[in-house]
């Protein structure tokens, strides 16, 4: 399903002469100091040996935990693998309370932490104690700290040009079964199987923190494409997905106080055809 997304979101790429250029200094990025989100101050990335990681119930099955990030708005952001298998990792998103050391992850469980020193203590099971890397996050620019929380999708330009499309529409969220219909319309030659994949898809949040993670976390945050991000020069926005390898750049802005427009560009090729073209996000902050 995971490759699907990306491939659609490599596709949505277009308005070069609608967005801001990287490197442009009318973003706005140095003029807005947003308020800070609710958890900044208890962000934290936490990571655990490799023979030492905590096990807990995720997704219905037995997991292994490799790394927590508690993003500073209020999202943990938990790696993991089957305890039972063989499998890639994957990523769940969720939410978060803290008080007192301990982060209280909705359905998954509590995480104390002392120094070095962390308990992870599942929804249902027994605690489990662990000595592991615990490194606060900081962010180092005024960029960076109004880029680092949780947003929500507006609405999205996609734009997409390759072979006989030259095509762009604003759509209301980001719903990929709504995007990959009207990319087939257009030219995108979609199998009906691929279509299928799309059904459903909506991306529900996008999360950038001070740790440089970037989170595209679809539906309930059990599908999430991950990878990385750094903002540089006021607002140019450089980013890498783990899945598929995809990295280009682009721009982010920050208009006004929770809000964001943030601009990603990539490129395709599919069924011997060759995409191009901008996401334009239009974000505004989700508490």
């Amino acid at each position: 399903m995971k490759k699907i997304y990306y491939l659609l979101l490599a596709f949505a790429l277009v308005l070069p002469f609608s967005c801001s250029k990287p490197g442009s200094d009318n973003s706005g990025s140095d003029e807005v100091k947003m308020t800070d989100p609710a958890t900044k101050e208890v962000a934290t990335v936490i990571t655990f040996p490799a023979d030492k990681t905590p096990e807990l119930v995720a997704k219905k099955e037995r997991v292994r935990v490799k790394k927590f990030e508690f993003t500073e708005a209020s999202r943990y952001i938990m790696t993991f693998e089957p305890a039972t298998k063989a499998s890639d990792e994957e990523v769940l998103v969720g939410t978060y309370t803290y008080k007192d050391g301990v982060y209280t992850l909705s359905g998954i469980g509590s995480v104390k932490v002392s120094g070095n020193n962390v308990t992870v203590t599942p929804a249902s099971g027994e605690a489990q104690s662990v000595t592991a890397t615990v490194v606060p996050t900081k962010t180092s620019t005024d960029a960076q700290a109004n880029a680092s929380r949780t947003w929500k999708v507006n609405t999205v330009i996609v734009g997409l040009v390759g072979g006989n499309t030259n095509v762009e529409k604003k759509f209301n969220g980001c719903n990929l079964e709504e995007i990959s219909n009207y990319a087939k319309a257009n030219g995108v030659p979609f199998s009906d199987e691929e279509m299928n994949s799309f059904k459903g898809a909506v991306l529900n949040e996008i999360i950038l923190t001070g740790a440089s993670t970037f989170i595209l976390s679809f539906g309930n945050g059990e599908d999430c494409l991950t990878g990385i991000y750094s903002i540089s020069y006021g607002n140019v926005f450089k980013y890498k997905l783990d899945q598929g390898n995809i990295a280009d750049n682009g721009s982010i802005e920050f208009p006004s106080n929770s809000k964001c427009k943030l601009v990603i560009h990539n490129k395709a090729t599919f069924k011997g055809t060759e995409y191009n073209g901008t996401l334009e996000f239009d974000l505004s902050e989700k508490k």
